[in-house]
């Protein structure tokens, strides 16, 4: 049985549960996989085989810019809306997440609104604070779980 209990002991956590995703990223729409990462590619940008999303942006940015100073403005546009359209959708997928994890940890629908309507949230940022903070959040009051996700000392 203990044999059994040390195979099985990376794949599953204490409690009998498949273990959770480590990283955010693996959540996440895959920016090397998206028709943004394409149209660079197609462009003739040279990136990584695993680029990150800040690789991406800079190298869209130097291409966007490149683009308008030839003339070539409709061509810019179109590489600028696949951009929004992926950055909207990685935004969309990370509020959705976060709303999951403000379900299963109880908190305060006040709080949820407060970070929704906030100018400064970053979802991405959020959601990887929840993640670390989420279980000892529970039971706190809206502006206290409103300030620890978005980084404000009380």
């Amino acid at each position: 049985m203990d044999q059994l209990r040390q195979a099985l002991s990376g794949h599953f956590t204490p409690s009998g549960n498949a273990a959770a995703p480590t990283s955010i990223d693996d959540l996440l729409p895959d920016p090397a996989r998206s028709p943004w990462a394409e149209a660079l590619r197609g462009a003739g940008v040279s990136l990584p085989a695993r680029p990150t999303l800040g690789q991406l942006r800079q190298r869209s940015d130097a291409l966007v810019k490149e683009l308008k100073t030839a003339g070539r403005r409709r061509d810019a546009d179109g590489l600028q809306k696949l951009r929004d359209a992926f950055e909207k959708e990685r935004e969309k997928v990370a509020w959705s997440l976060i709303k999951e994890s403000f379900d299963q940890h109880s908190l305060p629908e006040r709080a949820w609104r407060a970070l929704k309507q906030a100018p400064d949230a970053d979802p991405v940022a959020i959601l990887q604070k929840i993640r670390k903070l989420g279980a000892s959040l529970a039971g706190a009051g809206a502006d206290r779980v409103r300030d620890a996700l978005l980084g404000k000392q009380p």
